[in-house]
């Protein structure tokens, strides 16, 4: 069986990467969860390679491309 290549979980940017922390309802039983960062992804320059950013980091790239 072959497996489908998975992406990580990690800003190539910044190297924002999953956190870990809890979860915690109303009744206060907490339980471990993870938190993933907002990963877009965007078509590099010339050679046309795929990259996973965050969207801060995307959000800073538009802005200093329009300055």
């Amino acid at each position: 069986m072959i497996k489908k290549y998975q992406q990580l979980k990690l800003c190539e940017v910044c190297g924002k990467k999953t956190s870990v922390g809890n979860n915690d309802p109303h009744s206060r039983q907490r339980t471990k969860r993870l938190f993933h960062p907002h990963l877009v992804t965007i078509t590099g320059s010339a050679r046309g390679l795929k990259v996973g950013i965050c969207a801060k980091c995307n959000k800073t790239q538009i802005h200093k491309l329009h300055k």
